[in-house]
């Protein structure tokens, strides 16, 4: 029996192909149909006729592709080991969180995540800190939530995350407005025509005819 038929035999047996598999594998490689008859019959046999040499047929067009496993998240630090691959909106892990950015250390709090939340609460006090712990809330504040582990239902999550930003987003709105009228406040109050003009002059008494006499220090 021709050895490149009986090597490819049983290569592609260990590999768990079929003998009709094997047999039409054969026939399409243009081999006689009465030598893969005799060598799927055994193929440790003789020769069998004169069948001219051949060169090894390539199995990989026959054989599956191996199955990738691909990852739930383009980042690690969404990987949540609780939650099944798939089963993730990864873009809105990554998102932007209004929440994180307008509440900080309450944004966390209010995701379960007590013991960061009250670390980025004492954060604040310090000053530099607490404008990367601000920034960092906003970049990564879904993400770091999600990767605790807290949350094992990603619609559980998300509905959360929605509460938080619109608190978030409020809140910052609310800052804004008041540091606008603060502003607003002090500008007009120093635009105020008289209110400079008592600190100097003392106490003014007017005469008979409305004209201020002379201060009394």
């Amino acid at each position: 029996m021709n050895n490149d038929i009986n090597s490819y035999i049983a290569e592609a047996r260990r590999k768990g192909m079929s003998d009709e598999g094997i047999r039409s594998v054969l026939l399409n490689l243009g081999y006689p149909p009465e030598d893969i008859t005799a060598a799927l019959g055994g193929t440790g046999g003789g020769p069998v006729g004169a069948t001219p040499a051949r060169p090894a047929p390539d199995l990989s067009p026959a054989m599956p592709a191996a199955a990738t496993t691909v990852p739930n998240t383009v980042h690690p630090a969404v990987v949540n080991p609780a939650v099944p691959a798939g089963a993730v909106d990864e873009a809105y892990v990554s998102r932007w969180s209004w929440g994180g950015f307008g509440l900080v250390g309450i944004y966390f709090l209010g995701s379960r995540l007590y013991k960061t939340g009250f670390l980025y609460l004492l954060g604040m006090f310090v000053p530099f800190l607490n404008i990367w712990l601000w920034i960092k809330s906003g970049l990564r504040g879904r993400r770091i939530v999600w990767a605790s582990g807290e949350w094992t239902d990603f619609a559980a999550y998300r509905k959360r995350q929605h509460v938080l930003d619109i608190i978030g987003i409020v809140l910052l709105c609310l800052s804004l407005a008041s540091g606008f009228f603060a502003a607003f406040s002090v500008t007009a109050m120093l635009a105020t025509p008289g209110l400079n003009d008592h600190g100097s002059g003392g106490i003014h008494y007017l005469d008979a005819g409305g004209t201020a006499s002379n201060p009394v220090e």
